[in-house]
């Protein structure tokens, strides 16, 4: 390619087709999964685009990595023709790598990217779909400028239990195969090779040959409360109850710690730190947050973390679990106590319309610092003076409510 030239040097279907083979060998490990989630989860917070990162951002941020490099190598493109010919509306994944040691497109700035976007644009007007009735345009995820036209990809996400929306599918790619040289459909699917998916066959009937239509099999993709989750789970532990509008914001802040809140690390917030928390709470106006954790130092000093503000109710747990001289057996049997107890006082505060005053209800329960609870009115249990066992902070805690209704 020579360096006034925008396109790639080669046919639409020449592409198309090539495009297709890598996909029929492409596929994303576990580790390539979770590596690009938490580049996407930084990418989000650097654009200010919301926490919350879709598993067909996941899926396009992979693909176009390895996918961009492969096309560069084939058609033997240069760095600073990649944007040029390669190129989408998506700033998310414009720059997240898999292989940075063996690709060279993580150079490219965001600068260039949009700079090149809207001379794509320009030269290309096909890519902005109008909708009769709709301000905005449709776009595909991906472009890729060929002589003769632009070869268009999209890429969508079927879960372990999905089924294709073969209609909107099929309207969607309608569009492009109305106004791009060609088109393909690549279809993740999150679970076994060869599982069936549903709508396959119908979706390929209603497109025709005009259309591509690629699954590409892999791991599931989950949301940081399903892999919450699943560190639960693998550890053999009980997972607590989070209240459904905070589960949804759930973020991985950090290896093994999940908090709907930032944690600000310089200002002494390691969920470690439980003082910091309850002192918090009882001295200032907090938001509503839930946070996972296993975090400790020393060899004995590991400890789960379950911290819960949820209206006029603040629950901290800081349980044992993980140290070199823990009995795990014992540990885990506490926990699942504990967190059934914690999941009960959650349902319990949701019936008790009135719990007197304007305070807030504070239950800690700590295997390190001692076990307590405060009601809204009266005095504070000081620590200690209930159990040093949290289960029975948790269990008096959750008798009050019981009978204060």
């Amino acid at each position: 390619m020579k360096d006034n030239e925008t396109f790639i040097n080669t046919q639409p279907d020449v592409l198309a087709a090539e495009i297709a083979r890598f996909f029929q060998m492409a596929a994303p490990s576990e580790q390539d999964i979770m590596n690009v989630q938490r580049q996407m989860s930084c990418r989000h917070a650097e654009l200010r685009l919301g926490e919350k990162v879709s598993p067909e951002e996941v899926v396009e941020g992979f693909f176009r990595c390895i996918l961009v490099n492969h096309i560069q190598r084939r058609f033997k493109l240069e760095p600073s023709e990649i944007p040029n010919c390669i190129n989408s509306s998506h700033s998310a994944t414009r720059v997240i790598c898999t292989a940075e040691s063996e690709h060279n497109h993580q150079y490219i700035p965001d600068t260039e990217w949009k700079k090149a976007w809207r001379r794509f644009r320009d030269l290309h007007p096909e890519v902005d779909v109008k909708i009769p009735g709709k301000q905005s345009y449709r776009r595909a995820d991906l472009y890729f400028a060929v002589q003769g036209g632009i070869v268009s990809l999209e890429f969508k996400y079927l879960g372990s239990d999905g089924s294709l929306n073969v209609s909107e599918c099929a309207k969607q790619m309608r569009r492009y195969t109305e106004n791009h040289a060609a088109t393909l459909l690549i279809i993740y699917v999150g679970r076994s090779e060869g599982a069936e998916v549903r709508g396959l066959d119908e979706l390929r009937r209603q497109l025709g040959p005009a259309v591509d239509v690629i699954p590409v099999y892999g791991p599931v993709i989950q949301s940081d409360l399903g892999k919450a989750r699943r560190f639960f789970r693998d550890q053999g532990l009980a997972f607590p109850m989070v209240p459904k509008k905070l589960a949804s914001l759930l973020k991985e802040r950090d290896k093994y710690i999940f908090s709907t809140r930032v944690i600000d690390w310089d200002n002494y917030m390691s969920p470690y730190n439980l003082d910091y928390y309850i002192a918090e709470f009882e001295k200032n106006h907090v938001e509503d947050y839930a946070m996972l954790a296993h975090s400790g130092h020393g060899i004995n000093s590991y400890a789960l973390q379950y911290y819960l503000v949820y209206g006029r109710l603040g629950l901290f747990l800081q349980l044992g679990w993980g140290g070199v001289y823990m009995d795990a057996d014992n540990a885990s049997a506490k926990i699942r106590e504990c967190f059934l107890l914690a999941d009960q006082i959650v349902r319990e505060l949701k019936n008790v319309q009135n719990l007197g005053g304007k305070g807030r209800f504070l239950v800690v329960g700590s295997d390190f610092y001692g076990s307590y609870w405060l009601p809204p009115v009266g005095g504070r249990r000081e620590r200690g003076t209930v159990s040093e066992d949290p289960t029975e902070a948790l269990k008096e805690a959750l008798n009050w409510l019981r009978t204060s209704k």
